[in-house]
């Protein structure tokens, strides 16, 4: 891990917005209290200013990964082949979103970019209660994104890993919300 020292952490956390400024007074007011950026950040995780994940970020020396554009990015939620999935917060409307993001080593390969805007564009279009609604997308410096509805849960996958089969019952009302769904496209 890449740890700098208290002070620099309270300027990343500054420059990033990260927290409140009644929050970071009172970090600055106690800074002496802690040994070490370290011991602070595990504070600020205990008093949840940040999530775990912002915590590991900011100790690897990459808190500037976490600001994506309007978007403070709160924990990683999954990836792909092309890129990763995260919660984040989209500041100005203080809005949560599943924030897709294209990894930077493909965002350059046309045939990447190009399938990614085109399901941009297809999700822009599909307007159904058993589908996540796109909010917004573009590129965002050197990558391309996505924002999203977030719903908070589980998804099948981690269901099935973690609980096993399915009742049938359940099973049937979890084809029949997708097919709801994918009802859409025809």
């Amino acid at each position: 891990m890449v740890i700098g020292t208290i002070a620099c952490l309270l300027d990343d956390l500054r420059r990033l917005r990260l927290l409140e400024s009644k929050q970071l007074d009172e970090l600055v007011a106690q800074q002496r209290k802690f040994r070490d950026a370290q011991a602070l950040v595990h504070e600020l995780v205990r008093r949840g200013w940040v999530t775990p994940f912002q915590a590991n970020l900011l100790l690897q020396g990459r808190g500037a990964d976490l600001a994506q554009g309007s978007y403070l990015v709160l924990e990683r939620l999954g990836q792909g082949a092309t890129g990763q999935v995260f919660k984040a917060l989209h500041r100005g409307m203080n809005r949560l979103v599943a924030l897709k993001v294209v990894r930077k080593e493909l965002a350059a390969d046309a045939e990447t970019v190009g399938r990614f805007y085109r399901e941009m564009e297809a999700t822009s279009k599909l307007e159904h209660s058993n589908l996540v609604h796109a909010y917004d997308a573009g590129p965002l410096g050197a990558t391309h994104f996505l924002a999203m509805e977030f719903v908070d849960g589980t998804d099948l996958d981690q269901l099935v890993r973690k609980s096993g089969p399915l009742p049938v019952a359940q099973a049937c009302d979890f084809i029949r919300q997708a097919a709801l769904g994918l009802q859409v496209f025809y």
